[in-house]
């Protein structure tokens, strides 16, 4: 039988989620499974989660590189797409590595990038010097491969 624990920590727009618990089985089935250490009858599992809210730079980020994602395939479905978003106070970095068919397709929607981080920021509701980030004059850098 499990006992669960939940625990829930607040920090900076950050929920942390953490669930324990421990799980008893017979020895048999530890020696089954080759279980050296420690009681082999009783396990702990630690299971820990974060969630940030609506508007979060992680959340931004993460829209950021779904836009490319997606532009990239619905011009090349068979398209390979790696790509990472990072924010920090007035700069949005996308960095990646991209292959499609054929390879000028690449060079043409990297040229869209910028255009779509603005709208991504836009959307989001970030338009001024306020929330960090300027969508007129935020810097935006690309490492794309």
């Amino acid at each position: 039988m499990s006992t669960p624990l939940f625990t829930e920590r607040r920090r900076c727009c950050h929920v942390f989620y953490t669930i324990s618990f421990s799980e008893n089985r017979p020895q048999s089935a530890d020696k089954a499974l080759g279980s050296a250490r420690g009681n082999p009858a009783e396990r702990t599992y630690l299971f820990t989660s974060e969630s940030v809210s609506e508007g979060h730079p992680d959340k931004l980020a993460d829209r950021i590189s779904d836009t490319v994602l997606d532009r990239f395939l619905r011009s090349d479905p068979s398209a390979k797409v790696a790509c990472e978003t990072f924010i920090a106070d007035n700069l949005v970095e996308v960095a990646g590595e991209f292959r499609t068919s054929p390879p000028e397709l690449f060079i043409t929607i990297s040229k869209e990038i910028p255009d779509l981080v603005r709208q991504v920021i836009r959307d989001t509701g970030y338009n001024s010097t306020f929330s960090g980030i300027d969508l007129d004059t935020c810097e935006i850098r690309l490492q794309l491969n």
